[in-house]
């Protein structure tokens, strides 16, 4: 029901996310990874990110990649002020191949009328194609 612990990391967006960001990846780009948060700030038209706790806050665009910890996910879309995306080991987020299949058809049975509501389903396929691809490759 679970993932393998070498099954790399998976994105989940915050559900009370208000903006329409969505991500793809992580991917891995070095040797040393290591689980990080995306925290959203806007100050106006002023899109700030950052990527730890008390770090330092960098411009955000649409469209850009954001690296930390040997992981690099890529970012679409304008969040709301303070969304955030945990990146995380899978094996930690405590996946559940019947649980991810639950709530996969439960976002496809609900509308997705505007533009927040289209990021959440988009970035929920992700994370579940992801814990998907995790337990496929436990039970292999």
């Amino acid at each position: 029901m679970t993932v393998h612990g070498s099954s790399g990391y998976l994105a989940k967006a915050n559900p009370d996310n208000q903006g329409n960001v969505t991500f793809s990846g992580p991917s891995m780009v070095s040797g040393t990874t290591a689980a990080f948060n995306v925290q959203f700030a806007v100050d106006g038209d002023a899109i700030t990110y950052s990527t730890d706790e008390g770090g330092s806050w960098q411009a955000y665009t649409s469209g850009m990649s954001i690296e930390s910890n040997g992981l690099l996910i890529n970012l679409q879309g304008t969040p709301a002020n303070g969304d955030s995306i945990d990146i995380v080991r899978a094996s930690d987020s405590n996946p559940n191949i019947f649980r991810t299949i639950e709530s996969t058809l439960a976002a496809l049975n609900a509308p997705a009328a505007d533009a927040q509501a289209q990021a959440q389903l988009k970035n929920l396929l992700s994370t579940s194609m992801r814990e998907l691809d995790g337990a496929l490759d436990h039970v292999s």
